[in-house]
């Protein structure tokens, strides 16, 4: 009956996917710095401001902006802006720190930008009589989204270039926003 629900599976699946994503390229990026650049765990941990901080702080934009715009438009401007970060990594991250700080800025502002309109989302897809058991699902992709993320993502990470694993992370992206355009297609009227 849950995952009847239209728009509920596709944004759980946003979710898992949204995790997948950041913390794959997190394990990815922290081994290529350290192996490839020689970075030391303070170093390579300040090299990870740039998402950082976003994460930490859109949350209490997000709010407002989804309020604002509505929680499908938010999510959809979050999916084109992790897209962004994980394309620049491919282009920019192999070269230097910076950029990968400049593409784990568009990350970190997705990642962020996306929390509130995904949780959001999947709790007013989910039946009233449902909304616990929503939770826990939802709960669960994440963590699971974190695992599967580090073998994946992070298992792709050789050499001196994080392209494969920024591939990796834009082809989840793009799967993440083709989960985010079904799911609000299946949207009622009067949600998102």
């Amino acid at each position: 009956m849950l995952f009847r629900a239209p728009g509920f599976r596709e944004f759980v699946l946003v979710g898992l996917l949204l995790f997948v994503g950041y913390y794959g390229l997190v394990f990815a990026i922290s081994v290529f710095l350290q192996q490839v650049h020689g970075y030391g765990p303070v170093a390579t941990g300040l090299c990870f401001l740039p998402s950082a901080l976003p994460i930490t702080f859109m949350p209490l934009v997000a709010g407002r902006v989804n309020a604002r715009l509505g929680a499908f438009r938010v999510l959809a401007i979050a999916t084109v802006s992790t897209t962004i970060g994980g394309v620049l990594l491919i282009f920019l991250g192999g070269e230097t720190p910076i950029g990968v700080g400049v593409g784990l800025t568009f990350i970190g502002l997705g990642f962020g930008l996306a929390t509130v309109p995904q949780i959001t989302l999947v709790m007013a897809t989910a039946p009233e009589h449902r909304t616990a058991i929503a939770s826990g699902l939802l709960s669960a992709a994440r963590s699971s989204g974190t695992m599967i993320g580090v073998a994946l993502i992070g298992g792709l990470q050789s050499g001196n270039t994080i392209a494969a694993p920024a591939t990796a992370a834009v082809v989840v992206y793009l799967l993440m926003a083709v989960a985010t355009a079904v799911g609000g297609r299946r949207l009622p009227a009067h949600t998102g």
